[in-house]
C-alpha cells in the first residue's frame, strides 16, 4: 500500500496530468450548473478528465506491479552476471594453477586420454618410457585399442622389428605392475568385488596374464643390437596411481579402493608437461617428481617378475595375515611394553613358558601386572619354568658358559659342577622363590584362606621357545643356541624377534587360512601338552628338600 506521503509525492511529479483532470471536470460541472454547454463540449470535457484519471490511477497504483517485475528481472540479471563473473574468476584461477603446475590438459577418463598417450609414448624423440599401473591390461591385454597399439609398437621396438630413431642414445622402457600377494592388491581386489564376489580373483588373473607377457618380452630384449632396453617389475605397495611417463610429458590417474569394478574408470587423467629448469624455482616440477616417484618404488618396493612367476617369492605380508601374525618385535624393550599392556587387559587366561622367567617375577612392572591379575581374580595364570637340574638346563647353561669361556667340554663342565653357579640355575631358583613371595604378599592383603588361580610347573624337555599366551593373543620367541656378538650379555634369548599371533586371522584372509595350521591354536596346544607332562612346583620343591635331607 502507498502511504499518503508517497501519493502526494507522485502527484507533484504529475502536475500537468492533475491539472488536465480537474480543469475539464470543473468546467463541466460549472458550465452545466450556470450555462447550458453544448453536448459535444460536455463529451470532450468528460473524455479528457477520464483519460487523465486513468493515467493518474495507473501512475499512482497500477505501475507498482510493473516496477516490481522489472526490479526482479534486473536483480536476476545482476545475480547471473555476478555468478558468471565469479565462475570466470575461478576458472581463470584454475587455469593459472594448472599452468603453474605444468598441467596442460585434463581428461575425463583414461579412454579419452588414450589417443594422446599413444602419440606421446611412440614419439621417436623419447629416451625413456615408464609405465606403472595395476595389471596394465589396457595395454597388454588390449582392453583399449589405442593402448594395445602402443603395446604392439613397443614390442616391435624391443624385438628390433621397428628400429628406433637414435640407436646411439637408445630407448629405456620400464613397466611396473602390482604384486597380487601384497596387502594393497588384496584391498583393491576385495573392495571392487565387494558387491560381486565372482570378481574377487580377477585382479590376480589379470596380473598373472600380464606378467607372463611382460617376462617374455623382457627375455626377448637385446639392447646391444636394438638399442632398446626393457625391464619389468612388480611393486608391493598399495596401488597409488596409473602413470605413463615420457621425457616430455606424463599422464597421471589417481587410484582409489572403489566399491565396484567399472569398465571405463571415470577418474580424471592429468597431463603434465616437462617444465624447464628455470621454472623450478617458482613451480613444483611435477613431471620430474613423477620420474623420481617411479624410480623410488622401482628401487625399494619391488620384486622381479621372474621371482614372482618362477621363484615362489610371495613376500611376508600375506603369510603373516593368513596365520594371524599381528606384531613382530625386534626391540626387546618395545616387546616388553606390549606384554605389559596385554597383561593389563587380561580377562581369561595367561600362560607363560620360558627358561627362568626371571624378568616376569623379579621386582618390576611385569610382576606387578601378574600380581594384580591374581589378586583381582581376573584371569587364570599358568607358568612353566625349565627344571634347573634337568639335562636340558645343564646343556643350555653350558652353551652360555662357552660365550665367556670357550673351549671347555660339556663333560668337564658337568664335572666341575659349574652349572649350579650359572645364571640360569640361580635365576630359576629365584623365580620360584619370587613366585612364593608374591603369593604370600597377596594372601596377607586378602585372606589366609585365599587360593590363587595359579599353576606353576617345571618341565625337563628341550626349551624350544618362549611362549606367552594372554587371552586371544600369543607371543613367541624361538629359542636357539646361537650367539653372534660374543661381547654382549652371556645369556641366550631376546636376540630373536618376538612375534605376536592373534586367535583369528585378519578378516580379509580368513578364507585363505587353514584352521588346522593356525599358530595361535598350535602354540596353545603345545603349551597344554608340556604343562600336562611337567612336575608341579610344590612337588619339585619337596623333592629338592628330600634330596637335601
Amino acid at each position: 500500500m502507498l502511504s499518503e506521503f508517497d501519493v502526494f509525492s507522485k502527484l507533484r511529479r504529475h502536475w500537468f496530468a492533475v491539472t488536465l483532470f480537474f480543469i475539464p471536470l470543473f468546467i463541466y460541472f460549472v458550465g452545466n450548473l450556470f450555462f447550458q454547454l453544448p453536448e459535444i463540449l460536455q463529451h470532450i470535457l468528460l473524455t479528457l478528465s477520464a483519460v487523465m484519471g486513468i493515467h493518474l490511477l495507473d501512475r499512482l497504483y497500477l505501475v507498482n506491479d510493473t516496477e516490481k517485475t522489472l526490479n526482479n528481472l534486473v536483480n536476476n540479471i545482476r545475480t547471473d552476471i555476478t555468478d558468471q563473473t565469479q565462475s570466470l574468476i575461478h576458472t581463470s584461477k584454475s587455469l593459472q594453477s594448472m599452468d603453474q603446475t605444468g598441467i596442460t590438459r585434463i581428461y575425463p577418463n583414461r579412454s579419452d586420454a588414450a589417443p594422446d598417450i599413444k602419440k606421446d609414448i611412440i614419439s621417436q624423440s623419447n629416451l625413456k618410457i615408464r609405465l606403472m599401473g595395476i595389471s596394465l591390461n589396457d595395454f597388454v591385454q588390449g582392453m583399449d585399442d589405442d593402448l594395445l597399439n602402443v603395446w604392439n609398437i613397443l614390442q616391435e621396438y624391443v624385438k628390433g622389428i621397428r628400429p628406433i630413431k637414435d640407436l646411439e642414445k637408445g630407448l629405456d622402457i620400464r613397466f611396473m605392475i602390482i604384486d597380487p600377494n601384497c596387502f594393497g592388491a588384496l584391498l583393491r581386489s576385495e573392495s571392487e568385488s565387494e558387491k560381486a564376489s565372482a570378481l574377487s580373483q580377477r585382479l590376480k588373473k589379470d596380473v598373472d596374464a600380464a606378467a607372463k607377457d611382460l617376462l617374455a618380452l623382457q627375455a626377448a630384449a637385446n639392447p646391444n643390437k636394438t638399442g632398446v632396453n626393457f625391464e619389468c617389475k612388480m611393486y608391493r605397495i598399495p596401488p597409488i596411481m596409473f602413470l605413463s611417463w615420457t621425457d616430455s610429458v606424463c599422464y597421471v590417474q589417481q587410484y582409489h579402493f572403489w566399491s565396484k569394478r567399472v569398465t571405463k574408470t571415470p577418474i580424471p587423467v592429468l597431463k603434465y608437461r616437462n617444465l624447464p629448469a628455470s621454472a623450478s624455482a617458482t613451480t613444483y616440477p611435477y613431471h620430474s617428481e613423477m620420474e623420481h616417484h617411479f624410480d623410488w618404488i622401482w628401487e625399494n618396493a619391488t620384486i622381479s617378475v621372474n621371482e614372482y612367476l618362477n621363484g615362489a617369492d610371495v613376500g611376508a605380508v600375506r603369510g603373516n595375515n593368513i596365520c594371524g601374525a599381528t606384531n613382530i618385535y625386534v626391540d626387546p624393550d618395545v616387546g616388553a611394553d606390549r606384554i605389559s599392556y596385554l597383561l593389563s587387559k587380561a580377562e581369561k587366561k595367561v600362560s607363560i613358558q620360558g627358561v627362568s622367567l626371571n624378568s616376569f617375577f623379579k621386582q618390576g612392572i611385569l610382576r606387578e601386572a601378574l600380581s594384580l591379575i591374581l589378586e583381582n581374580n581376573r584371569a587364570e595364570i599358568e607358568v612353566l619354568l625349565l627344571d634347573p637340574i634337568s639335562k636340558q638346563a645343564e646343556f643350555r647353561s653350558y652353551r652360555e658358559h662357552l660365550i665367556v669361556a670357550p673351549g671347555q667340554s660339556f663333560v668337564d663342565y658337568l664335572k666341575t659342577e659349574e652349572h649350579k653357579q650359572s645364571d640360569l640355575y640361580h635365576d630359576t631358583r629365584r623365580s620360584i622363590d619370587n613366585i612364593k613371595h608374591m603369593i604370600d604378599d597377596i594372601r596377607r592383603r586378602k585372606d589366609k584362606d585365599w587360593q590363587p588361580q595359579l599353576t606353576v610347573k617345571l618341565y625337563g624337555s628341550s626349551p624350544s621357545c618362549f611362549i606367552l599366551r594372554i587371552d586371544d593373543n600369543v607371543l613367541i620367541e624361538q629359542y636357539h643356541y646361537g650367539k653372534i656378538a660374543k661381547h654382549t650379555r652371556a645369556i641366550l634369548g631376546k636376540d630373536m624377534p618376538l612375534t605376536e599371533y592373534c586367535k583369528t586371522p585378519h578378516k580379509l584372509y580368513v578364507g585363505q587360512s587353514n584352521p588346522l595350521r593356525r599358530p595361535f591354536d598350535l602354540l596353545v596346544d603345545h603349551f597344554d601338552f608340556v604343562l600336562s607332562q611337567s612336575q608341579p612346583m610344590e612337588e619339585w620343591i619337596a623333592a629338592q628338600q628330600d634330596g637335601c635331607t
